[in-house]
């Protein structure tokens, strides 16, 4: 099992997911439905989750390698290669666990492809117009305001 983990990530590390795939399974499917609870979850503890886990999973790994190592029952090598192969698990699941969680919109569509955004379109005119109508619907805002008066308190 450790090493069908340790060849799925490292798989997909080195094979990214086509992008068209990436948007609709997971940036319009999974992530949104996991990225609320997710947030609703970590935002009851007053620590970030991430660093918790990343101390917790260093200091794990440090502890099996010393309890391993001054257990070992066949030589220091095999010893020494078996740590490396749990180690290498367990970067796996941490790699898996965080394209999931969040790295997978790392290979998204880039927007402009998303967009209907033509480079060419983008002329000195058409930037000074739209400044031109941000600055007037600026403007409009207060008259907007004072038009509508203060709400009524209840």
């Amino acid at each position: 099992m450790r090493f069908l983990i340790i060849v799925g990530a490292a798989a997909v590390a080195l094979t990214p997911l086509p992008r068209e795939t990436v948007e609709r399974v997971y940036a319009r499917g999974v992530y949104p439905l996991l990225q609320p609870r997710l947030t609703a979850l970590t935002n009851l503890t007053p620590f970030a989750w991430f660093d918790a886990m990343a101390l917790l999973v260093a200091g794990s790994i440090l502890a099996m390698w010393v309890i391993r190592l001054r257990r070992r029952q066949a030589g220091a090598l095999r010893a020494v290669g078996g740590l490396a192969i749990d180690t290498a698990a367990v970067a796996a699941v941490l790699y898996l666990w965080f394209l999931v969680s969040w790295g997978l919109n790392y290979q998204r569509e880039p927007l402009r492809a998303q967009l209907d955004f033509q480079e060419d379109r983008i002329t000195s005119e058409a930037l000074r117009a739209l400044a031109l109508r941000n600055v007037e619907a600026l403007h409009a805002l207060p008259e907007d305001a004072h038009a509508k008066g203060w709400p009524e308190l209840r």
